[in-house]
């Protein structure tokens, strides 16, 4: 009987769990932290969505244009690089370094900035081990990204 009990407890303690998250796009729980998550993992973009109201671009597919491989450190620092091919539009490849820091807020929900004058944060959608998403608003640009991020194996 004790045992019945029991396996209905860790039961309904499972099924509790994985029914709550806290990122819109989650489907449950995980038992790994934000941090181990975020921090131990190298993630490259698959899908780069941008929509700009003042400059007129809604939702388009800037996948194959950039290319996001960033690293964050526990330290709250973020390494990586961001390559934006833009041949196809009459532009050139432009190659950027990302070097600066990092910090929770809203309860672990966005990633700041603090480097860039605060005027980008990342709204997290989805944190697992396989699925990075963010939106990025950029309040100086009036630029929003939606970046879709995977391990890089």
């Amino acid at each position: 009987m004790k045992k019945l009990l029991l396996s209905i407890s860790l039961l309904t303690i499972i099924i509790s769990f994985q029914s709550c998250s806290k990122y819109p796009d989650n489907a449950g729980g995980s038992v790994f932290s934000k941090q181990f998550r975020l921090t131990y993992t190298d993630w490259a973009s698959t899908e780069v969505i941008i929509t700009s109201i003042s400059q007129g671009v809604y939702e388009d597919d800037f996948t194959e244009i950039f290319d996001y491989d960033i690293n964050f450190n526990a330290d709250g620092t973020i390494e990586g690089i961001l390559v934006a091919d833009t041949r196809s539009i009459n532009g050139q490849i432009v190659t950027e370094t990302i070097d600066e820091r990092w910090m929770w807020r809203n309860n672990k929900s966005e990633i700041h900035f603090p480097d860039n004058g605060g005027k980008e944060t990342w709204e997290i959608r989805r944190l697992d081990l396989t699925n990075f998403w963010i939106v990025a608003t950029d309040t100086e640009t009036d630029v929003i990204t939606e970046v879709k991020f995977e391990p890089i194996n």
